[in-house]
């Protein structure tokens, strides 16, 4: 007698499986909540480089094929370029050298944006420490007489 697998008894057993396993999560959740948040945290810390690396990338292939569709591929027509697959891998390090250059300029952009902003603020508050420090001192004493038990602790 020959035996086989029924792949619908299978299907069964690998939907109660998944289905016990997600009912032992959910209760795990509900009663231990505060330990699988610290674990998700610490998990989410850890995989935040990779998580940023995916985003970037996401954002400059398409950037990377937009400078390809629309600049690159347009000029070697015009300079009637023949598309072998070596042409192709030039066109596209030169695609990758302009996204990359592309991406440096924003970034520094942002950070001329965001620098001078920043220098003005500490500045700022680096010229009026000495007057928080007299509100501070101020508010202390008045708080220490209208309390006068405040001051026997």
């Amino acid at each position: 007698m020959k035996f086989g697998i029924d792949k619908k008894y299978l299907l069964w057993g690998i939907t109660l499986l998944i289905t016990a396993c997600l009912s032992i999560l959910f209760c795990y959740v509900l009663f231990k909540g505060a330990d699988f948040t610290i674990g998700w945290h610490k998990l989410f810390k850890i995989l935040m480089p990779v998580i940023d690396g995916l985003a970037l990338a996401y954002i400059l292939s398409a950037m990377l094929n937009y400078i390809e569709k629309r600049i690159i591929y347009p000029i070697a027509a015009k300079l009637k370029i023949k598309t072998t697959t070596r042409s192709k891998k030039v066109m596209r390090n030169i695609g990758v050298f302009f996204t990359c250059v592309l991406f440096i300029l924003i970034l520094y952009s942002l950070v001329m944006l965001i620098v001078p902003q920043l220098l003005v603020s500490i500045q700022s508050i680096i010229k009026n420490v000495p007057q928080y420090f007299n509100n501070i001192s101020l508010w202390s004493e008045k708080t220490l007489k209208d309390y006068p038990e405040i001051e026997d602790l």
